[in-house]
């Protein structure tokens, strides 16, 4: 797949550096980084599809407090259902 992008001309000139050093074409030198920063971010998600979600209300310290009172008050009843 061929892809277009642009790059700051600082970043552009590390790249050749980079490439250079390796000596790789900058398509290939590209290639390879893009290729570990895609296998390390797969590597990184949580095996558990949902935890990717953990930690997101540690901005809301009210909300989460609201919701695990509710939580807990929930699981402090006892439905007569539950008991049959």
């Amino acid at each position: 797949m061929k892809l277009t992008f642009e790059v700051p001309n600082d970043v552009a000139a590390d790249v050749e550096a980079q490439a250079a050093a390796r000596g790789q074409s900058v398509d290939a030198y590209l290639a390879s980084v893009v290729q570990e920063r895609v296998a390390a971010e797969k590597s990184a998600q949580p095996e558990k599809p949902w935890m990717r979600f953990a930690g997101m209300f540690k901005d809301y310290p009210e909300d989460t407090r609201r919701i695990n009172e509710a939580i807990e008050e929930e699981f402090e009843r006892i439905h007569p259902e539950d008991w049959r």
